[in-house]
């Protein structure tokens, strides 16, 4: 079963506050109490609709998954799902009646007319979601609420935002200093300018389309021609849909004739060029391969009969049509190559503790079992249950840097134990499996380290002032981000890690893996900078505050168990729509 995160409720619990009322009395027994006002059960009843309804709804649209299929689930510290659930409506009750008492305490109450006004679209907007007043009120008494529940509902968002302002207003009696907004927005907030190199990024229509270099672009004539003297062959072929056809013009070629002239009409297709030596055996031209220049061969082909030869390859057949197809032809070779000089494959067994894998490698090594025999033990399943078992990766794959370390540290036929956010793997180093080339990945691969190493490239040129940050156009392979404020927050942790110790104008690398890479400046803060943040912290600074404020109150609230312990997450019914 899986676990899920406190994190995954962070907008469900926000919501829940935002949007709970607080006002009247209700009817029924009371569920809680704090000084003059209570909640009763038909509110509590309401609550709990409306709170798990909101759930409901969020699970659905961002997850996919139905609630009922998660209640005992658990979140952390062992709270299941319906538990979190419970104590969320709990929560707000408490913050109901503290907010309510607060506001009477301070004779704060509703009386704006626009707000009024909003509060009564508000109530028209949901009789018109259930098809009237009548058929609302219905749906409120099957869930042990009623009319009275939902309108302090909503009379609780006003209540609670004019509260807000009574403390924190700019009249307020808790209103943060700017002394304080300054603190936080220097602890908070950073200022770069930055070049940012992706490995994928996603175009106008959403989709991810990974970086590729154009490789081919590079090669230099003189390279080509070396390639073409290397690694190809001159061949060609007649095809014919007669076999008696074919053969006439095989004798005849084959004993250092021409082809006859009357057999050129009789002639489908013709051809002859350059053939890339190592792709040849996927062609007509396979068994040509470790033939010598003149052989002719009469073949039998799907349709027709075909005459194959060879003949002496110089560098005379180089032109502007062949340099074309050596372009693709030797980044197909490099492809190759790159497969095998920078790729493992490797077999691997998940363990949950370091202490499970290490104990199967002392066995492995002691000869008294093999890595075969544990392969069942990995945690690392298909849907179908079944052992993923062996990868074929490169450094720059997107698997975990832990992997990744572990993988590239061993030689053919030894073992190791890798860590990885997933648990502990034991890793067997095994042959290079020649059948996981595939040459557009690995061309991915290969265009990821040239952009690397371009990014490292005009790192250090930077850093030595042979080169200054400047917009490099839209033809360039990177993008360019301009003294651009951000939350550290929304930062990643390694890039907040690189920039807390640096000084203004001090420029630093980060190495993303498959993600990329970016050169960052860490700029001066400006005033220009604070006062256009400035009400975003103040207000960040203010809900903090506020929340402690309120859940100081909490301890307060006489909570009557024996009225609350009878409504239960799983059967009580939703208000989701």
């Amino acid at each position: 079963m899986m676990k899920m995160c406190r994190k995954v409720f962070a907008l469900m619990l926000c919501l829940a506050v935002l949007i709970c009322s607080l006002a009247s009395c209700g009817s029924g027994a009371t569920a809680m109490k704090y000084g003059s006002g209570k909640i009763s059960e038909a509110d509590y009843a309401y609550l709990m609709a409306m709170v798990k309804g909101m759930i409901e709804n969020n699970f659905k649209s961002y997850y996919g998954i139905a609630l009922e299929d998660v209640y005992d689930e658990e979140i952390a510290d062992g709270q299941t799902v319906a538990e979190y659930i419970k104590e969320q409506v709990d929560n707000t009750a408490k913050l109901m009646l503290v907010v309510e008492q607060l506001c009477k305490d301070a004779g704060i109450t509703v009386s704006d007319p626009s707000t009024i006004s909003e509060i009564d679209s508000a109530m028209q907007e949901l009789e018109d979601q259930y098809g009237g007043a009548d058929a609302l009120n219905i749906e409120l008494a099957k869930r042990g609420c009623n009319r009275e529940s939902l309108e302090r509902y909503e009379y609780f968002q006003a209540l609670y935002d004019l509260l807000e302002e009574y403390r924190y207003g700019d009249e307020g009696m808790a209103k943060i200093a700017e002394s304080d907004v300054k603190k936080a927005f220097d602890e908070q907030y950073v200022k770069i300018t930055a070049y940012q190199y992706p490995l994928a990024s996603y175009d106008n229509s959403g989709n991810l389309v990974y970086y590729v270099y154009d490789f081919g672009a590079d090669y230099k004539e003189s390279e080509l021609k070396v390639f073409l003297m290397e690694q190809c062959m001159l061949a060609g072929y007649y095809t014919f849909e007669e076999k008696e056809d074919a053969e006439k013009a095989y004798n005849a070629l084959s004993a250092g004739n021409p082809l006859p002239e009357e057999l050129k009409d009789a002639v489908e297709e013709s051809a002859e060029g350059p053939v890339y030596l190592a792709k040849a055996g996927k062609t007509i031209y396979a068994d040509l391969i470790d033939k010598e220049p003149g052989t002719f061969l009469l073949s039998d082909q799907e349709e027709g009969w075909a005459v194959l030869y060879r003949k002496e390859l110089t560098e005379d057949v180089y032109n502007d049509d062949v340099e074309k197809q050596l372009r693709e032809t030797k980044l197909s070779y490099d492809a190759e190559k790159y497969f095998k000089e920078n790729y493992r494959t490797v077999g691997h067994i998940l363990y949950k503790t370091e202490e499970e894998a290490n104990k199967v490698l002392a066995a492995i090594r002691a000869g008294e079992t093999t890595f075969e025999d544990h392969i069942d033990d990995t945690l690392d399943k298909d849907a179908d249950g079944n052992a993923s078992v062996e990868y074929t990766l490169c450094e720059t794959d997107s698997f975990e840097p832990g992997f990744i370390d572990g993988a590239f540290s061993i030689e053919i036929g030894e073992y190791c134990v890798s860590k990885s956010s997933y648990g502990y793997h034991l890793i067997e180093r095994r042959e290079l499996a020649a059948d996981r080339f595939q040459e557009e990945s690995v061309i991915y691969a290969m265009s990821a380290e040239h952009l690397m190493k371009r990014a490292k490239e005009m790192y250090e040129n930077l850093k030595n002032g042979k080169a200054e940050f400047a917009d490099p156009g839209e033809d360039a392979d990177y993008y360019y981000v301009e003294g651009a404020v951000y939350q550290s927050s929304n930062l990643s942790e390694e890039i907040v890690s690189l920039l807390k110790d640096a000084e203004n104008g001090e420029i630093v690398f980060y190495d993303a893996g498959a993600s990329g890479a970016m050169i960052i400046r860490k700029e001066e803060m400006t005033d220009e900078d604070f006062k256009g943040k400035y009400d975003t912290v103040e207000e960040t600074l203010i809900a903090k505050a506020y929340d402690e404020y309120l859940s100081e109150f909490f301890d307060s609230v006489t909570v009557v168990s024996s009225v609350v312990d009878k409504f239960d997450v799983r059967t009580s019914k939703s208000l989701a729509g």
